[in-house]
């Protein structure tokens, strides 16, 4: 998939294996989802066809949620610890889930590619103005490293 290796192209990782098994996705909207310990990334069926970075095809809110879920992988590859020694999959608290170091991070990443390939800025309307704010901050930091990366 040519968006999956443009991704992790840009995060210097290695391609994860790709399934198109989404039983163990949490809701039915749920696009993407990181096995970070097997390094796969799950996807709906069909994602593949859906996002064509030169192809034309295009569909925003999965592209987000692959970068979103590439950049867990990045986590787990380069600092483990650092990223997921408090994480907490528990979502009852949405704005305590989202105000993670790790989650911060991957919305700002996803929100860094989206704009950087497409010209779409995410906006984060369903977050608390607290996390809206922070992943900004998290995502002009990325726009720096990735920028002096290039």
């Amino acid at each position: 998939m040519q968006f999956v290796s443009e991704i992790c192209d840009v995060l210097n990782i290695r391609e994860p294996d790709i399934s198109f098994d989404c039983s163990m996705f949490p809701r039915r909207t749920t696009l993407a989802m990181a096995d970070i310990k097997n390094r796969v990334l799950h996807l709906r069926q069909n994602a593949a066809e859906v996002v064509t970075v030169a192809g034309g095809v295009l569909d925003v809110s999965l592209c987000f949620s692959i970068s979103h879920e590439l950049r867990h992988i990045w986590q787990a590859d380069t600092a483990l610890d650092y990223w997921f020694r408090d994480y907490s999959s528990d979502s009852s608290d949405i704005n305590t889930y989202n105000l993670q170091r790790a989650e911060i991070d991957v919305n700002a990443f996803a929100d860094m590619a989206c704009i950087a390939l497409f010209g779409v800025e995410t906006i984060f309307a369903d977050m608390s103005p607290e996390v809206g704010q922070k992943i900004v901050e998290r995502r002009r930091e990325l726009e720096k490293i990735y920028t002096d990366k290039q």
